[in-house]
């Protein structure tokens, strides 16, 4: 009768002896399963951070892609940085209360009050708390108050003392005149819209009454650049209101610098782990040259 030949003493069964073997593995599937599980752990471990930053309930976005142009400004660099423009990408930062948000008109004279070219809170909201539209996302300009009934009404709009205890709203610089508004809330409009001879979003009808806490879901904090310009290539940007500098991208019109940027950015992602590669290769070739 034949010996069944045992197994080698050195070799080893069981879980961890398997996951050794996958995590040292250089070629063939065990490699490739390797790669991807670790590509999924790093992209899991990025957006847990992004939602535990923004503080944002799961499975709420915690980040928005910029569609139109009424956040731009008009003295923007190339590529413009530091403002809130078509293509980028924010993050939206949980608000839980009024206090959470700073209004222009209040950190007009903090040295550390800017936020996105200027002052005051860019705040991402629900027009009218619908639902169906799109939120919008717009600076907070100052905050109302709105006091008695009817025809009794009386309103005092923080960081403007013109405007205490007034029997209806005038802001110039906010193209409001002659306001009423029903309830308290905050005074919106977008930075490029001013430029251009807007007014706030509540006489615009963007949002005719001030935006409420509640409806708003998040301010902006933190945004990544040029990226959103892919996912507005395949779904469009119809909303928006292009410039003379403005290309179609896919399905989208975009500024063309951020279009530009897009295509380098993704290129050079790609390319980094080649560059790399030939740079390690090349570094090891000299250090064996000097060895010899």
């Amino acid at each position: 009768m034949a010996e069944i030949p045992e197994a080698p003493k050195n070799e080893k069964r069981g879980i961890c002896p398997a996951l050794t073997r996958l995590w040292k593995a250089e070629s063939g599937w065990m490699a490739t399963v390797r790669d991807m599980l670790v590509l999924l752990a790093i992209v899991a471990v990025l957006a847990s951070s992004i939602w535990i930053y923004t503080g944002q309930p799961f499975p709420s976005a915690p980040m928005v892609i910029i569609e139109s142009g009424s956040m731009m400004h008009n003295n923007h660099s190339y590529g413009r940085l530091g403002t809130i423009d078509p293509g980028d990408i924010v993050l939206v930062k949980k608000v839980s209360s009024r206090e959470d948000v700073a209004a222009q008109a209040e950190s007009s004279s903090l040295p550390d009050g800017k936020t996105y070219g200027n002052y005051g809170d860019v705040i991402i909201y629900r027009p009218m708390n619908s639902t169906t539209k799109t939120p919008i996302i717009h600076r907070a300009r100052c905050w109302v108050y709105v006091y008695g009934s009817g025809s009794s009404m009386k309103y005092t709009v923080e960081g403007h003392p013109q405007q205490q205890n007034v029997t209806e709203i005038n802001i110039p610089e906010l193209r409001i005149s002659n306001y009423k508004p029903l309830w308290n809330g905050f005074i919106t409009a977008g930075d490029h819209n001013l430029e251009l001879g807007g007014g706030a979003d509540q006489v615009t009808n963007i949002c005719p009454q001030p935006v409420k806490p509640d409806w708003i879901i998040g301010k902006a904090r933190g945004e990544i650049p040029w990226l959103g310009a892919f996912k507005l290539a395949i779904t469009g940007n119809t909303g928006a209101v292009p410039e003379s500098d403005w290309v179609q991208f896919g399905r989208a019109i975009l500024p063309s610098d951020v279009c530009v940027l897009a295509v380098v950015f993704i290129i050079s992602i790609f390319a980094a782990p080649w560059v790399f590669d030939l740079a390690f290769v090349f570094i090891a070739r000299k250090i064996n040259e000097k060895k010899k």
